[in-house]
C-alpha cells in the first residue's frame, strides 16, 4: 500500500496512475541514493541494482502489509517502506514491523515526519514494534531515528564472496543436504543452540523462550519453501545446520548467480571441534557446486565466532 504525506496530511494513494508517477519520481532519483547494498553488489549491469529494487517495489506494493510512504515536501523524494510480520504475531502474540525501504535525504525534519507518519499507521493496525534499519554512515538517519527514542540495536556486515576464490581445503564429506525426515531434529537444533546475544535475545521484553521457537519455525518453513538446509554430522549424529539458498532474483537482474547464507547453530557439545568451521566452509563449496558464483552473507559485529568464521 503506497501513502502520500503532504506537510502532516497523510492520504491512501488508490489510482494506479497516481502511484506510478510518484515512484517514477523515485525511481529517476535513484543515483542520489546510497543505503540499497545491492549497489555495491557485483554486477554485469550497472542499472541492475535499480531494476531489483523496482521488481521488489512492484512486487509488494499492492500487498496490505506492506506500508510505503512518499515524502515529496524535500528537494529529494523521500520513500519510506515497512513490513507487517505475520510469523512474529504468530511466535509472540502481537504484531512486529521492520523497515524494507529506506530512501532518505538529507533533511531530519523530513524523515522524522515521514517515520512519524508510518509510525502512526502502524500504531492504527495495532502494531507493537518497528525494527528501523538504516547504514550505519547515514547520521542524519541515525540522529531521526534517535529523537523518535528508537534505541540503538546491532551493527551488521554483510560480506561477498567470489567463489572462484575458495580452495579445496572448503571440501567436507561431513556436510550434506538434509533429508525430510531430518526437519525434527534440526528443528529442535535451531531452538536450543541458537547465539543468543542478537535478534531480539538482548531485548527483555521479549519472550527468550518465544525467540527460541522462532528459529525451529524458520527451520520447518524451508520444508515448504525449498529453500536449502545443508547438515554436518559428526559419528553418525546430525551436529549442526546451516540454511542457505541460491537467489534467483538476483541472477536475474545483476547477471551473476548468488548463494546467500541465513541462519546457523551447532549443538553445544560439539563446539570445539572445529565442525562451525566445517559446516561453515562446506556450504559453501556445496552453493558453489550449485553455481553460486558470489555468496553473500551477514553477521552482527558483536558475533565474534561469526566474525571469525568469515574472515
Amino acid at each position: 500500500m503506497l501513502f502520500k504525506l503532504k506537510g502532516n496530511s497523510v492520504e491512501l494513494c488508490n489510482s494506479q496512475e497516481e502511484q506510478l508517477n510518484l515512484l517514477e519520481t523515485v525511481y529517476n532519483n535513484l543515483d542520489n541514493y546510497y543505503g540499497d547494498h545491492y549497489r555495491y553488489y557485483p554486477s554485469t549491469s550497472a542499472e541492475g541494482w535499480k531494476l531489483l529494487f523496482k521488481e521488489t517495489l512492484s512486487s509488494n506494493l499492492n500487498n496490505f502489509n506492506y506500508i510505503y510512504i512518499i515524502n515529496l515536501d524535500g528537494l529529494l523524494p523521500i520513500l519510506f517502506g515497512v513490513r507487517i510480520n505475520l510469523w512474529d504475531e504468530e511466535v509472540f502474540g502481537f504484531k512486529l514491523s521492520n523497515s524494507v525501504v529506506t530512501l532518505f535525504g538529507n533533511d531530519i525534519k523530513l524523515i522524522t515526519n515521514t517515520i512519524k507518519a508510518s509510525m502512526k499507521i502502524l500504531k492504527e493496525r495495532d502494531v507493537k514494534a518497528l525494527v528501523f534499519r538504516c547504514n550505519g554512515d547515514d547520521l542524519t538517519t541515525i540522529h531521526a531515528v534517535g529523537n523518535l527514542r528508537f534505541r540503538y540495536y546491532e551493527n551488521i556486515i554483510w560480506p561477498v564472496l567470489k567463489t572462484s576464490n575458495l580452495r579445496d581445503i572448503y571440501i567436507s564429506n561431513n556436510v550434506r543436504s538434509i533429508n525430510d525426515s531430518e526437519y525434527k531434529e534440526v528443528a529442535s537444533i535451531a531452538k536450543k543452540y541458537q547465539y543468543d546475544r542478537g535478534h531480539f535475545f538482548c531485548d527483555e521484553r521479549f519472550d527468550k523462550n518465544a525467540i527460541s521457537n522462532l528459529y525451529a519455525k524458520w527451520v520447518n518453513s524451508c520444508k515448504v519453501s525449498n529453500t536449502d538446509v545443508k547438515v554436518i554430522e559428526f559419528d553418525g549424529e546430525i551436529a549442526g545446520y546451516f540454511v542457505c539458498k541460491i537467489d534467483s532474483l538476483l541472477k536475474k537482474y545483476l547477471g551473476y548467480n548468488y548463494g546467500r547464507l541465513t541462519s546457523l547453530a551447532l549443538k553445544g557439545e560439539f563446539r570445539g571441534k572445529r565442525l562451525g568451521a566445517e559446516l561453515f566452509k562446506g556450504t559453501l563449496n556445496l552453493l558453489k557446486k550449485s553455481g553460486a558464483e558470489y555468496i553473500d552473507s551477514g553477521y552482527a559485529t558483536k558475533n565474534h565466532l561469526s566474525a571469525r568464521l568469515h574472515s
